[in-house]
């Protein structure tokens, strides 16, 4: 039963879950497997309970480190100390080492060296442990994440029916999802220079908005909210037809082409071998688009929205333009306590990696002094009193 409850809180269990949860993770991003979250959530949940019973051990151990179970290969790898048991206590004591259990020249005697430190390391990391994984738990729980596609205008825009939901906790208060906003203006990103949004805010009825300005990549906390202007983006719907043949163009959103100008995109056709690119100007708004059947160039002009565009039996037409600015919108708490936890874990990890306790089991068998320790230096170190 000891033996069972030692590899449950082992370091060794850890890892092999911590691997099972890795494994899961690279499978379901990149080998196109299914990412449950009640999956992730219960290897959190498996993690949480294993680090809270070392906790428990390792405290219990702090309080009576004497209560340690002398190794099952003491009696093989042991070794016999030509002398009194006073006169290797004396030793063990003049190097450092002090009794963690009552002195006893019968039952095994254990001293020890930097136990009580590495134990308090150990409650260090496993209470690290804990706080990222808890604070990651909650995190989740509670966690929103999505985004808003709005257009300028008089309008007010309701959050909660237009947010778009990425990811929503299990234990999501939606009431923090109450606020509105009105997209006042939203300036285009131009060879290089970034896109901008002016909004008006509010958080409630009655209250009054908060005005506020953001660049790309810029962001505002609003209540329990966090919102993230990621940029802008033009929305087209575009008609194309190859002598009376509906080529199927779907709705694409070009976005800035960096520091080149314009925005631009891949057109979407439902034909075989038909392929498009489609450029927008907003300053001079024209529409560039190119066609391809085959690989072969088959159409390209510049035009204006409403226009039809005809070359070779080709007709192209923008039907539908539209220009949103797109506002990432989060929730996510207790972050900060989650790097705080990772820190604590990982400083005590490496401490504790260059501060190794040294244990030693001292009792008589037979008239003879009996020593045992699992460490070689330490073992080393007796076998040289033996030998004199």
């Amino acid at each position: 039963m000891h033996g069972f409850i030692r590899a449950i809180v082992s370091c060794y269990a850890t890892a092999a879950i911590f691997v099972l949860m890795a494994a899961y993770l690279i499978r379901g991003k990149y080998f196109g497997g299914e990412l449950d979250p009640r999956v992730m959530l219960a290897f959190a949940a498996l993690l949480i309970l294993q680090s809270a019973s070392v906790l428990a051990l390792r405290l219990r151990r702090l309080k009576q480190p004497g209560d340690l179970p002398i190794p099952p290969v003491a009696l093989e790898h042991s070794f016999t100390f030509p002398g009194q048991h006073a006169e290797a206590a004396k030793i063990l004591a003049d190097a450092g080492f002090t009794a963690l259990n009552a002195v006893s020249t019968i039952y095994p005697g254990c001293y020890g060296k930097r136990v009580r430190f590495t134990l308090c390391i150990e409650l260090i990391a496993c209470g690290g442990l804990l706080l990222a994984l808890i604070c990651g738990t909650l995190n989740f729980a509670f966690g929103i994440r999505g985004y808003l596609m709005a257009a300028p205008g008089p309008n007010w825009v309701e959050m909660a029916g237009n947010l778009q939901k990425v990811q929503q906790g299990f234990l999501v208060d939606n009431s923090v999802l109450t606020g509105k906003m009105k997209i006042n203006d939203l300036k285009n990103a131009d060879r290089g220079k970034v896109a901008q949004i002016s909004f008006e805010m509010a958080n409630g009825t009655g209250m009054i908005p908060d005005s506020h300005i953001l660049r790309r990549g810029e962001f505002i906390d609003s209540g329990k909210l966090r919102l993230r202007f990621i940029g802008d983006t033009y929305m087209v719907f575009s008609y194309v037809t190859m002598n009376g043949l509906d080529f199927q163009s779907e709705p694409v959103y070009l976005h800035p082409k960096g520091k080149k100008r314009g925005y631009g995109a891949t057109l979407k056709l439902n034909h075989p071998g038909a392929a498009g690119e489609l450029v927008y100007d907003p300053e001079s708004a024209d529409f560039t688009v190119m066609v391809y059947e085959n690989g072969k160039l088959g159409f390209e002009q510049k035009f204006r929205q409403g226009e039809v565009a005809k070359q070779g039996g080709y007709a192209v037409q923008v039907t539908g333009l539209g220009h949103f600015g797109r506002i990432d919108v989060m929730r996510h708490n207790y972050r900060t306590q989650i790097f705080a936890g990772l820190i604590i874990l990982a400083s005590a990890l490496v401490v504790r990696l260059f501060c190794r306790p040294l244990q030693v089991w001292l009792w008589s068998e037979d008239g003879r002094t009996i020593l045992y320790t699992k460490n070689r230096r330490v073992g080393k170190f007796l076998s040289g009193f033996c030998k004199d």
